[in-house]
């Protein structure tokens, strides 16, 4: 009796992995689809300079990255960084 009670046990857990398996995998290939959108009535699309003039926009454009992919120059090899090399000279 213990035995077939341990059997059942096992088999219930291994249909209930399977069946997690397969909600988690049609779960997931749900999510994956992109819905399509569409227009609103009465709704036309902005060019990008009007686009600019609206309150989204204008937060956009304060949110983007002010040195545009250039970067300052920060190696010390290159740059004169030492304020004493005027001021004292090494005896050695």
């Amino acid at each position: 009796m213990e035995d077939r009670s341990k059997t059942i046990i096992i088999v219930a857990t291994a249909i209930l992995v399977v069946v997690a398996g397969v909600g988690l995998w049609f779960w997931r290939q749900g999510t994956g689809t992109v819905p399509q959108t569409t227009e609103l009535p009465g709704k036309e699309e902005l060019s990008p300079v009007e686009a600019n003039e609206t309150l989204g926009g204008q937060i956009l454009e304060k949110s983007q990255n002010p040195f545009k992919g250039e970067m300052p120059e920060t190696n010390p090899f290159q740059a004169e960084i030492n304020p004493l090399k005027d001021i004292y000279k090494n005896p050695f």
